[in-house]
């Protein structure tokens, strides 16, 4: 049945009518800029800090807080075949028309029962239409369709989600807090508000007390969690790696194999606390975990040992997470607020991204979990299994990032920086000649070869002359 709500609104405009203070503002006069700014702001609140008690979370409707159209709350109404909603400035309804038993079908749901096909917008019908069968069978409760009103904001098919998340980062005691997770949970907050819940938990596991410690802290945090009972896990993992094995850093001195730490950070309760929720792991560590093969078999036995729906990591040998933040900023914006799956928005992040200091600055590795149908002898039924998939992400630009390997900043024959001409491909090797000339008007004879990587195709469209290639890995 079509069910109304009322939700705050999100946006800074609105109307109202206007009020003159009884007295003037008296004018700043000598006060500096510091010092007035300082006294505007003295009695605001401060910046909210995760609650460290537990709060049951309420969860009373499965729908969505803000409308899917202007990202704005007020009067909604609950699409009765989704969890979008929609605001009640989009659609004018006949005077005294009842809707209190009737069916809402928002203009998202409408639209994806037309298909290809375009028919007119009722939005209510009565409860008695049989919805799986043709729109054309369905009864409505207008006499006249309704014109939907205003723009997107976002997409036709997006939402604003609002389901709730817990973000949870761990950091080496050692590594300054702060960074993109506290970034990421800043973006979400208005989103969210109370459906969001954000941890910091630092470690230093170099000795048997600290473990026993960590252990305790992450079994109360899993009681407590259990009580907000979020529907989504985001886990953010700040750490230094061994340059030569991938080993993660349990301290400022010591180091531990990938397998051995994932099984202390996240102890048996918290392990099966995260198997049912909807896990993802940003992995901000340097590109060791990636390429040394057992420290990459640890990672693929990390997103199952964890039951993860993603694990995302870094190749950059000298990983900046700052400069993951506009990837990270845009997969909050499509996967967490607009509810799209990480696999079909992965193209559109990575293309926003190609102007950004991430595309030079590391490729980017996704291993989640994939069913695989594993055919056996005539006669027999196929059996599914789960298994690990891994693929590699890779920005190339012809002239800056050739098959995605970088350019030498000097020649290594005549030393000099910026020293190359235009890229000459020779069947699937790209090569860049020097073109400095020597005093005797000899060109310098350096070069630089890039031949494509094995396995590589094309997976985002061209932007600006670069794209990102992709590759699966293989797991053994």
């Amino acid at each position: 049945m079509a069910r109304t709500k009322q939700t705050g609104r999100k946006c800074t405009g609105g109307v109202a009518a206007r009020h003159y203070l009884s007295r003037a503002v008296p004018p700043l006069g000598n006060l500096s800029l510091v010092q007035s700014t300082a006294q505007a702001t003295s009695s605001a609140d401060p910046k909210p800090t995760p609650a460290a008690q537990p709060r049951a979370s309420a969860h009373a409707s499965a729908h969505d807080k803000y409308c899917y159209i202007c990202v704005n709350g007020g009067d909604l109404t609950e699409c009765d075949t989704c969890s979008r909603v929609m605001c009640s400035d989009h659609f004018d309804l006949p005077a005294d028309t009842d809707i209190s038993g009737a069916v809402f079908i928002c203009v998202a749901c409408h639209l994806a029962t037309c298909g290809n096909q375009p028919a007119p917008y009722f939005g209510f019908y009565s409860a008695d239409s049989d919805l799986k069968m043709p729109m054309a069978e369905w009864t409505p409760i207008l006499k006249k369709p309704l014109i939907a009103k205003g723009s997107y904001q976002l997409t036709s098919r997006s939402r604003v989600l609002s389901q709730s998340l817990v973000i949870i980062h761990f950091r080496m005691l050692s590594i300054a807090p702060g960074g993109p997770p506290d970034i990421i949970w800043q973006f979400m907050e208005p989103f969210l508000q109370d459906e969001l819940s954000y941890h910091e938990i630092s470690f230093n596991l170099c000795s048997e007390q600290a473990e026993d410690d960590h252990k305790a802290a992450m079994d109360q945090l899993a009681d407590n969690l259990k009580i907000t009972n979020h529907h989504r896990v985001l886990i953010f993992f700040t750490d230094h790696s061994h340059d030569d094995t991938g080993d993660l850093f349990i301290g400022p001195e010591f180091c531990l194999p990938i397998n051995d730490l994932m099984t202390v950070l996240f102890p048996p309760k918290f392990a099966v606390y995260l198997i049912p929720k909807k896990a993802t792991m940003f992995l901000l560590s340097c590109g060791a975990v990636v390429s040394e093969p057992d420290s990459f078999k640890s990672l693929v036995f990390t997103t199952d040992f964890l039951s993860l729906n993603h694990l995302i990591a870094f190749t950059a040998t000298k990983l900046h997470p700052l400069l993951l933040t506009p990837f990270l900023l845009d997969y909050a914006q499509r996967v967490l607020v607009e509810g799209f799956n990480l696999e079909e928005s992965l193209e559109a992040i990575l293309s926003g991204t190609a102007h950004t200091n991430l595309a030079c600055h590391t490729t980017v590795v996704h291993f989640c979990p994939k069913t695989l149908t594993v055919p056996l002898p005539l006669g027999l039924n196929t059996i599914n299994h789960a298994a690990i998939q891994v693929q590699e992400f890779i920005f190339a630009h012809e002239k800056l990032r050739p098959w995605g390997q970088s350019l030498p900043i000097c020649c290594p024959i005549c030393k000099c920086p910026r020293a190359w001409g235009r890229p000459i491909k020779e069947k699937s090797t790209i090569v860049f000649w020097c073109k400095t000339m020597n005093k005797n008007g000899a060109r310098c004879p350096g070069k630089s070869r890039h031949p494509k990587p094995d396995g590589c195709t094309p997976f985002s469209r061209d932007v600006g002359g670069g794209r990102w290639m992709m590759r699966e890995l293989k797991v053994d």
